[in-house]
């Protein structure tokens, strides 16, 4: 697994893009963990993403947080089965 997410799940700090970001450890539960080791197994284009959504949920004075979390989910769920491959559809 990369450095910014071995920090996340390891300690609840990961460095997005340079941005120094401090992960409240009562959000970074062990089911977000377990799916973040999933997206990086599995789909690492979706690791950052799904990081900063959860951030952000829990971020409620971060402008237009609500419309950048609708992006994150929505990206995910149209373009996840493709990353995974045969036997999954493309949504629309």
């Amino acid at each position: 697994m990369g450095s910014k997410l071995e920090r996340w799940l390891q300690t609840g700090v990961t460095d997005l893009q340079g941005l120094h970001l401090l992960d409240n450890s009562s959000y970074c539960t062990k089911q977000r963990r377990e799916l973040v080791r999933w997206f990086d197994d599995r789909a690492p284009s979706f690791t950052e993403g799904y990081i900063a959504a959860v951030r952000l949920l829990h971020t409620p004075s971060f402008p237009a947080r609500v419309h950048l979390v609708c992006h994150v989910v929505r990206d995910i769920y149209r373009y996840l089965p493709a990353t995974l491959g045969e036997g999954f559809g493309v949504r629309s």
